[in-house]
């Protein structure tokens, strides 16, 4: 007789070889700032929607639903250091945007000066705060969340998008770690 199959080892084991972008979800209300880096997301284009999954018990996501709003921001390469902050359970809130973050528009390192892979920089408008050195984000209205297994399925309105920087190779997840996807024609290019 054989074994049964242990179907969630087996589920992630074989979800590991497909390759997720990788991204970072922020929020903020009048309490404060929270993200955190997710790789379960899609884009419906019409209407224009984003849908990531955030645990239940993530910060990011009691933030989202206190605001209503919240940002989809895709990263690039030489941002993998950005990526391991903002998914670091050891760092949390507004610690994740760097210094500044209560003080002004922009976060993170001052205007005109090289991104940090730490933080980043950060704007926060009356909408969800953004990271402008991003491949690319996107705003989104909190239209719903739909509850299921130990995640929460958010469903997000696009009220607005930009890439910053849609020059940077693709920052994804695969195989349990952090990758780079060179594009096609692009000269150069790196490792993160």
């Amino acid at each position: 007789m054989q074994p049964e199959p242990d179907l969630s080892r087996d589920f992630s084991h074989i979800f590991s070889h497909v390759v997720a972008g990788v991204v970072i979800v922020a929020a903020a209300d009048a309490g404060g700032l929270d993200g955190c880096t997710a790789s379960v997301w899609a884009e419906v284009a019409e209407p224009p929607l984003v849908l990531v999954t955030l645990a239940h018990s993530s910060a990011t996501l009691a933030r989202l639903r206190s605001a209503g709003r919240f940002s989809v921001n895709l990263l690039g390469e030489g941002q993998d250091k950005l990526a391991y902050r903002f998914g670091d359970p050891a760092t949390s809130g507004p610690g994740r945007f760097g210094a500044g973050q209560e003080t002004g528009q922009e976060t993170g390192h001052e205007a005109g000066q090289e991104t940090g892979q730490e933080t980043g920089r950060w704007e926060r408008s009356g909408e969800a705060p953004v990271l402008l050195d991003a491949r690319a984000f996107y705003r989104c209205r909190l239209v719903s969340t739909h509850p299921f297994g130990a995640h929460e399925i958010v469903v997000g309105e696009v009220t607005g998008f930009a890439a910053p920087r849609p020059h940077l190779a693709p920052l994804v997840f695969v195989h349990d770690q952090m990758a780079i996807v060179e594009l096609p024609g692009r000269a150069g290019g790196g490792s993160s």
